[in-house]
């Protein structure tokens, strides 16, 4: 098991997201998630093309924890070539997470990489969460998609979608999620379910603006 990870993240670390880290100069974006791990919501604003800063607020449904923290994204690089994009990205967060009785700090940290031409997508990403006595989190993502049809600039777009997640210390260490993605001018809806055993349903939205 541990090889094919290794091998996945080999092949990913070429990896275009919609829902990307960095938006253009002066944009502001706003992110809702719901997974079987948090609930969340980030509103992050790009000061220039390569960093963005904003709020997140999560919610961790089976801890029953709330976190708040200030976000960073850097786009450490990017190349457009003319079939495809690739990024790479580190996001860090720092800020607090409570229980109804405690208090704690919260620092968070990790990668993004991903891939795209017009009909593939590959993405890999990584989060190392500490929060003290109350939470941490090893969180490994990987994505594959694919276009069923090209669609262009400006035009309705469908991915179908498949996400593994990998989590060494908690209780479902492997999460595999398919999913549909939309996305149309500035929106993108991801709507899934994911094949663990508890809050299976998986939605993310994005909104650029």
């Amino acid at each position: 098991m541990r090889f094919i990870f290794l091998l996945i993240t080999l092949l990913f670390s070429s990896g275009y997201c919609f829902a990307s880290a960095v938006s253009y100069a002066g944009g502001t974006t706003l992110m809702q998630s719901h997974n079987n791990i948090f609930d969340s919501v980030h509103l992050h604003y790009s000061a220039s093309s390569k960093y963005s800063l904003g709020y997140r607020f999560e919610y961790l449904n089976q801890k029953n924890l709330f976190a708040h923290s200030m976000q960073v994204n850097n786009l450490i690089f990017r190349k457009n070539a003319k079939n495809y994009q690739t990024n790479f990205y580190i996001k860090s967060g720092l800020g607090l997470i409570h229980s109804d009785t405690q208090i704690e700090p919260l620092l968070y940290s990790g990668l993004a990489l991903d891939w795209e031409t017009r009909r593939f997508y590959a993405s890999y990403s990584n989060r190392f969460y500490w929060g003290h006595d109350l939470f941490s989190l090893i969180n490994n993502r990987y994505r594959l998609g694919i276009a069923p049809y090209i669609a262009n600039f400006g035009d309705f777009h469908t991915w179908l979608m498949l996400q593994i997640d990998h989590n060494p210390i908690n209780d479902e260490e492997l999460i595999v999620t398919p999913f549909v993605r939309l996305f149309v001018s500035n929106y993108l809806l991801e709507l899934g379910y994911s094949l663990s055993e508890s809050n299976n349903v998986f939605v993310n939205f994005v909104w650029k603006f």
